[in-house]
């Protein structure tokens, strides 16, 4: 679990790009007896390639994030697996784009 903390902080500290992505679902799981909690579904695209992905978010996250909200995810750009929601950005309404 180091290891895998250490190559996603290394890959996600140079050569990222910053992507827009759609929350897809926000329910409550349980895995196993003791792992409980909300997770985020978000799905997002890289180069026409579609990706979805799971966080897990705070009780008093999942009061602020709707499905059909968009979120900023880092991805590295040397490996397209490793990303992270930028929490710190939060959750915004959607841009549709509208075509005339």
């Amino acid at each position: 679990m180091l290891f895998r903390t250490l190559y996603i902080n290394e890959k996600l500290s140079a050569n990222t790009v910053l992507i827009t992505a759609e929350v897809i679902d926000i329910r409550w799981r349980v895995k196993g007896t003791r792992i409980r909690g909300y997770v985020m579904d978000y799905r997002y695209y890289i180069n026409g390639n579609e990706f979805n992905e799971t966080t897990g978010i705070q009780r008093n996250e999942r009061d602020k994030i709707n499905v059909g909200d968009c979120i900023e995810v880092i991805v590295s750009l040397e490996d397209i697996n490793v990303q992270r929601w930028n929490k710190s950005k939060g959750a915004f309404k959607c841009r549709k784009i509208t075509f005339w």
